[in-house]
Order: C-alpha cells, then sequence, then structure tokens
C-alpha cells in the first residue's frame, strides 16, 4: 500500500513539472524577443532605426549620412507622425501618452 502510495506520488510530481516546462515554452514562443521590444534611450547609441529610439518624438541621427556613431535625438511632432506610421513598437509610442500635435494653436 505504501509503496503504491509513492508511485502515485511519483507519478504527480513528473507530470506536474512535464506541465509546466510545455507551459513555459508557449509563453516563449509568444513573448517577443527582447531585442525586439527593448527601445533605446535619448542620448543613447542607435542602429539608424528611429523604431528604436524610445519616447515617439526621438528618431535616429547619423552624422553625415553614414551610419556610423548613430544616436536617439529629440526630433518634434512630425518626427512622431512618421514613427506613428512606420513603427509597430507599443513601448516606442506610449510614451509619453498623448497625440503628436496638441489641440491647442
Amino acid at each position: 500500500m505504501k509503496t503504491a502510495l509513492i508511485f502515485l506520488c511519483f507519478l504527480a510530481v513528473v507530470y506536474s513539472a512535464e506541465t509546466e516546462s510545455k507551459d513555459t515554452s508557449v509563453r516563449e514562443e509568444l513573448a517577443p524577443k527582447e531585442e525586439e521590444r527593448a527601445c533605446v534611450p535619448l542620448g543613447e547609441e542607435c542602429n539608424g532605426n528611429d523604431c528604436k529610439c524610445c519616447n515617439k518624438w526621438t528618431y535616429c541621427k547619423c552624422p553625415f549620412g553614414t551610419g556610423f556613431a548613430c544616436s536617439c535625438v529629440f526630433g518634434g511632432a512630425m518626427v512622431c507622425e512618421r514613427k506613428k506610421k512606420k513603427c509597430k513598437n507599443p513601448e516606442v509610442m506610449n510614451t509619453p501618452p498623448g497625440p503628436c500635435f496638441s489641440g491647442r494653436g
């Protein structure tokens, strides 16, 4: 009787461990990769891609159009409009919240 109880406990542990490993693998497949999700803060080095810069008003500026030594710099509302059409990363476009142009004028 004790052997049967120990065997059932062992099966329960194996089953729960197997189920847990399947759950994490599904989550990992659905989660975006870190390099796709992370954005580059203002002033930091970027790779020429405006969508990598955090904040909807920043863009990646490369001196003399070389593609080297690029950094995220502050732009304006037109940069925001361009990034809204081009960039799909919500982390980039959600900060700061609100529209590109203010309603005042």
